[in-house]
């Protein structure tokens, strides 16, 4: 899990309308990117370290939402990419390990919402 904030600076005063919604947005953004984070790696473990059933066995669970799951976590590894890359930081630094940015194996997208792997 991220330690330290995105965002180096963050009004904490009373300040000005503009400033208050300035803080506000960073912080409701940088709240948004702990978020994705933490989710991120966890879905991670959920699906490739289960110990309760395999991934295969997750994936078909997931029937026609498969697709649009692994297409969600692929945008939002995307996001996390460029917010490290914006901080001259890795993804690990950020909190997501490694192995959390990609897949142990190939995972197939299919039209019709599901996924396989392999």
């Amino acid at each position: 899990m991220i330690t330290q904030i995105i965002f180096p600076h963050v009004p904490n005063t009373v300040p000005p309308v503009a400033e208050r919604i300035a803080a506000d947005m960073l912080r409701l953004v940088d709240a948004e990117c702990r978020r994705r984070i933490g989710n991120h790696a966890d879905w991670w473990s959920a699906v490739w370290e289960s110990e309760e059933a395999t991934p295969e066995e997750i994936i078909a669970a997931m029937g026609t939402s498969a697709a649009l799951f692994f297409t969600i976590a692929s945008v939002n590894k995307q996001q996390i990419s460029t917010v490290a890359q914006v901080l001259g930081k890795t993804t690990a630094e950020l909190g997501v390990p490694d192995k959390c940015m990609g897949t142990p194996k190939t995972v197939t997208l299919h039209q019709d919402g599901t996924a396989t792997i392999g």
